[in-house]
């Protein structure tokens, strides 16, 4: 019998499969977002909703993200290079891709800056708290930054810095409530998992008291098939008892009994529910218990 472990820390723990599929999830966010930019830069008429500041960085930079969205589907696929390398390499380009078409959009009043939340939220629930602050924070800079160098370009006013801290604090308010969301999946996680391994314990603690009394111990499902037994059952029944064989195979004689007791009437007794051992150098009493409700029902015989 084992002792309950510890548990082990989660960065030793590969990541959980739903982890990838929100980095698969994430991709496809990257290979629509330029797909969506650009149709909307040739199918919009003047003035432009997107790019009209910069209309060849804008087409340049939505070209190339579309591009690298294949490279990071690819990585995913084969899973190289590792999830921490995955899950905030391409968030990087993320943020520079969005901030250069922010910019060459007019800055954070042509509305584009919405966009972060997607790459800020996924990444914040996959991560600790301190890198989803971190990747909130890095976004944010990037918003502001982009706003600086439209405004000093002459192409915006300076209401747009309004907009831009505004994103801003809603990437901080997204990245915090993932990361918190996160924190309580994880704890729940470890809850359960530790749950798994405390019934796995009081299971094994069953068995060996189980198999170690000194009284026989045989329990029958509702099929006549022997689900547990104990070694001195075994030792009566014989070496052919054991789980998953039918009782009738082992002991006709138990069978008959155990139907005898079936038919009885609710807490009649079975008189003379005796067994000769496999050996036939004894003869033994049975007594029966049910197990349940159901009929005919499961029991447990002594």
């Amino acid at each position: 019998m084992t002792a309950a472990t510890s548990l082990p820390a989660a960065p030793a723990r590969d990541p959980p499969e739903l982890s990838w599929r929100v980095l698969g999830l994430l991709n496809l966010f990257r290979l629509l977002v330029p797909i969506v930019l650009l149709l909307v830069y040739w199918l919009g008429d003047e003035p432009r909703l997107v790019g009209a500041v910069h209309q060849s960085l804008f087409l340049g930079t939505c070209v190339t993200y579309f591009l690298l969205a294949f490279v990071f589907i690819a990585l995913r696929r084969n899973r190289w290079p590792g999830f921490q390398v995955q899950a905030y390499v391409p968030v990087i380009v993320d943020v520079a891709a969005l901030a250069l078409a922010i910019y060459a959009s007019g800055g954070a009043t042509s509305g584009l800056g919405l966009l972060l939340l997607v790459p800020v939220g996924a990444v914040s629930l996959l991560g600790t708290p301190r890198a989803a602050l971190i990747v909130a924070a890095a976004a944010t800079l990037a918003l502001l930054g982009q706003q600086f160098a439209v405004w000093t370009g002459g192409h915006a006013s300076p209401l747009g810095f309004a907009q831009a801290g505004y994103y801003g604090v809603a990437l901080f308010l997204v990245a915090a409530s993932a990361a918190f969301l996160a924190q309580r999946l994880r704890a729940t996680e470890a809850e359960v998992r530790q749950r798994d391994i405390d019934l796995a314990n009081l299971a094994e603690l069953s068995e060996y008291i189980v198999q170690h009394l000194r009284e026989s111990i045989v329990v029958v499902d509702s099929e006549d098939r022997i689900r547990l037994i104990n070694e001195s059952a075994v030792k009566i029944l014989g070496p052919e008892a054991r789980a998953g064989a039918l009782l009738g195979e082992i002991s006709p004689r138990l069978l008959y009994h155990v139907e005898r007791w079936r038919r009885r009437p609710d807490g009649a007794p079975v008189e003379n529910a005796t067994v000769v051992a496999a050996d036939g150098s004894r003869e033994i009493e049975a007594y029966f218990a049910p197990l349940g409700r159901t009929r005919p029902a499961p029991l447990i015989a002594f």
